[in-house]
């Protein structure tokens, strides 16, 4: 029974304009969210290039000194750009771009040697502006699209599941028969499952087909895994 009454909601949900707004609203804001994602990856990656090159040509030069090298340190050690950062910040600008493995400086033994301690890592503090509470929606992120717009969406097919049966007089009918409340909302609620994960899935598959096309975007298996549970914490 509840399988019957789910196929007749999905019917219902699939042919109604809010299906094919939500389907155009969410794969919109996805194809907005890879384009922007593209550009902003591709400066962050010809930066860090560029940083690193400079870094490996500055030990390259003390390569032929391991004494300077044990003590002066490698230098700046900056931090890959995060392949996964179209999907939430996470907190990447509380997180300092680069760090310092650098020497601490001479340890004195006599009035006529000095030796020079080994190089340490330091890690530096990265202060963002705290004050700016407002959020920015300058780039839009996986985290901005399913907390927002998803959830919207899920008000959007939800807010009338029963009061437009009441007032077209079916819920009665339907009631009047060896069917439980609990049946009816069960398969209300996997109908609207359904049908808000079709066009989620179809906008996601499209800003990965997009990335993953581009070349630019390194995803490892790591990162297709971690893309499966924010698809599954999406559904949820």
């Amino acid at each position: 029974m509840i399988w019957h009454i789910t196929k007749r909601e999905l019917y219902d949900h699939l042919n109604s304009l809010r299906f094919a707004f939500t389907t155009v609203l969410l794969v919109g804001l996805m194809i907005v969210n890879a384009i922007g994602y593209l550009g902003e990856h591709t400066a962050q990656s010809t930066a860090y290039q560029k940083k690193v090159s400079a870094s490996l040509d500055k030990m390259r030069s003390n390569a032929d000194s391991l004494y300077k090298l044990l003590t002066e340190g490698p230098g700046p050690l900056y931090k890959k750009p995060c392949p996964l950062s179209f999907c939430a910040n996470g907190g990447e600008t509380f997180i300092p771009e680069s760090a310092d493995g650098v020497g601490e400086g001479l340890f004195m033994t006599s009035s006529r040697f000095s030796i020079s301690t080994t190089w340490r890592m330091k890690y530096p503090q990265s202060n963002p502006s705290l004050w700016d509470l407002m959020p920015d929606y300058t780039n839009v992120d996986w985290g901005d699209i399913i907390s927002i717009a998803l959830s919207l969406v899920a008000i959007l097919f939800t807010f009338d599941a029963i009061s437009s049966e009441q007032e077209r007089g079916t819920l009665r009918l339907t009631l009047s028969n060896s069917v439980s409340r609990g049946t009816v909302l069960v398969s209300k609620l996997l109908a609207a499952l359904i049908t808000i994960s079709i066009p989620f899935l179809i906008a996601a598959l499209i800003n990965l087909f997009l990335l993953y096309t581009s070349g630019s975007v390194p995803l490892a298996a790591s990162e297709w895994g971690r893309l499966g549970v924010i698809v599954f914490i999406a559904f949820v």
